[in-house]
Formats: C-alpha cells, sequence, structure tokens
C-alpha cells in the first residue's frame, strides 16, 4: 500500500512556498557533531597527558534525495504533466534556498527561507520535524521530452538546522 504521508519542505517566510515529495525519500541522513578536541593536561608525573574537552554540539544536519518524474505522463498531458511539472518543483526547491530580497537594508529579510521539513503527522513515531535551512542543492537531470523539457530529476538537499529562537523572532517581524 503507498505512503500517504509525504515529506514536505515548506519556507516558515512565505507559507505558499513549499516543495511536496512525489515520491518519499527511501532514506534520510541525519548528522549530528558533538565537538571534542584535545585537551594537554599539565601534570608533573605524565609527560604527554591529553584529555578531552567539550566544545560544544553543532547544529543537526540532513540529507535527502528527492526524486521528481514526470516521464510517464509526457505523451497524455504534454509538458505540464499535470499539475506536477519537474522544472517548477525544482525552481521552487532553488528558491527556498535563494535570498528573498537582496536589495533589502533589513538583514532579516535579505537571507534566504527559514524552513520547515515533516514528513507524517505529529502523533506519529516517525522522523521528528526539522526548523532549518537549506545549506546544499544538487540537482541532477535525468530524462528530456524531444524539445529538451526535463521529465525527471534526483534533487540532493542538504539542510542545516536552525535556531528556532531566531526563526520566531524573524517571523514576528515580517507579519
Amino acid at each position: 500500500m503507498p505512503a500517504t504521508a509525504k515529506l514536505t519542505i515548506a519556507s516558515k517566510d512565505d507559507v505558499n512556498l513549499q516543495v511536496t515529495a512525489q515520491y518519499n525519500p527511501r532514506e534520510l541522513l541525519v548528522n549530528q557533531t558533538i565537538d571534542w578536541h584535545d585537551h594537554q593536561i599539565l601534570k608533573r608525573d605524565v609527560v604527554d597527558a591529553v584529555d578531552v574537552e567539550f566544545g560544544g554540539m553543532k547544529p543537526e544536519t540532513l540529507q535527502l534525495e528527492l526524486l521528481f518524474d514526470g516521464f510517464e505522463n509526457q505523451g497524455r498531458l504534454g509538458k505540464d504533466v499535470g499539475s506536477f511539472a519537474v522544472m517548477n518543483q525544482v525552481l521552487a526547491l532553488k528558491e527556498l534556498a535563494a535570498v528573498r530580497f537582496p536589495g533589502d537594508p533589513d538583514p532579516d529579510r535579505r537571507r534566504p527561507h527559514y524552513c520547515l521539513v515533516v514528513w507524517g503527522d505529529k502523533g506519529t513515531l516517525g522522523v521528528p520535524p526539522l526548523r532549518c535551512v537549506i545549506e546544499s542543492i544538487a540537482v541532477k537531470y535525468l530524462a528530456f521530452a524531444d524539445d529538451g523539457t526535463v521529465l525527471r530529476a534526483s534533487v540532493t538537499v542538504g539542510l542545516k538546522a536552525a535556531d528556532p529562537v531566531a526563526i520566531a523572532r524573524t517571523s514576528a517581524r515580517t507579519r
């Protein structure tokens, strides 16, 4: 039975800007770095004693791959591929990562979108929602129509957890 919940990456700054997975990712790579670094211990009886010192935790990162496929619908529905045009999804992801108002003097508006990644309902034991920013996007175009229209693309998205307090503060100012 196909999954009913779809992974979604949505802007916290623009409620109309979101990308919902056509096919849910096969896997999610969640990484959290805990910074431990060597610290020299000054002891008279131990020559090369080294201890480790906690330096803090880095923001959690998430890497996922999304597949957008309009190949099967190209003959029946034309370039638009119904309501799901592959390039529209790719361009929406790029917009989420782009600076919103490049010339604005307010630094809170002169930055990419804060995002929220969700997959499933809050009541499930699924992947917890992630408040984040897009750190990287890599697009691989996989299939084309005779006229060059992109029919299939794989997009690898790198996301980094963002401070919920900063997001809330910015969201309150932009309303």
